[in-house]
């Protein structure tokens, strides 16, 4: 019996559930599903969102999934399967749609290179009582390509505190070890469903992506806070709370 997984879908701010797939289905399927669940959505969106779903097609799908998110679109990843694609049961996929197909990667690009080369935007900071406006002009980003090969959110870690890419184990390994060593907190609805054990296993596997729980131990274990750079909508997300001991 094959897989049977569980989707939730983001699209416009609205979510849609997408009930029993197979983890075997192609992106294409997926798509599909998505393609007919929007228009027959009795959702209302804005104006640019019903305008924009007009003449709606598998092409004009991106997905974007994980965290950091990962993008796919294009022809080329309509045959690759929802595992192969690190695509997971209660998976939260948020769905965008590219107005221009023929120039979608060139405008992917130059948004990107925008993205970089302007000031970045910090997520408001709403705590009560403070007031204070952000000095944004002390903030600068310097980007590093890191080898896209499973291991990129413990080798861009690595890098940033030891200019290190080749170790990827070292932030597996601690992951695990804090797990290991507090599994009265990090039990099964803290790790995604899964066992503690089970989840220190899984970590360790060289197939395995890092999204916002690694993320979280990692901050904890350095005691310092991360900065998630989305370059395209030009925002910084700051995971981990630097706790000062006296």
């Amino acid at each position: 019996m094959q897989d049977q997984i569980s989707l939730r879908i983001i699209f416009a701010d609205k979510k849609f559930d997408i009930g029993e797939i197979k983890s075997t289905e192609n992106i294409f399927l997926l798509k599909t599903i998505i393609k007919n669940s929007l228009l027959s959505s009795k959702e209302k969106f804005e104006p640019d969102f019903e305008k924009s779903l007009k003449n709606l097609s598998e092409d004009r799908i991106k997905l974007k999934v994980g965290f950091p998110p990962v993008t796919i679109e294009g022809k080329e990843h309509d045959s690759k399967k929802l595992n192969d694609m690190k695509i997971s049961n209660n998976e939260l996929i948020r769905v965008e749609l590219s107005e221009s197909l023929g120039n979608e990667n060139v405008n992917h690009a130059v948004q990107d290179n925008k993205s970089m080369n302007t000031s970045i935007k910090l997520k408001e900071n709403n705590s009560e009582g403070n007031n204070d406006p952000i000095d944004y002009s002390k903030y600068s980003v310097r980007r590093k390509i890191i080898p896209a090969d499973n291991s990129c959110l413990f080798n861009a870690v690595n890098y940033a505190l030891n200019q290190n890419l080749s170790e990827p184990e070292i932030m597996r390994s601690l992951i695990a070890a804090e797990i290991q060593s507090n599994m009265d907190f990090y039990n099964s609805a803290i790790l995604d469903g899964k066992d503690p054990y089970d989840y220190c296993d899984w970590i360790m596997r060289d197939t395995t992506w890092g999204g916002g729980i690694e993320i979280s131990i990692l901050c904890k274990c350095f005691q310092i806070s991360i900065g998630v750079v989305d370059a395209v909508h030009n925002t910084i997300e700051f995971l981990g709370e630097v706790i000062i001991l006296n």
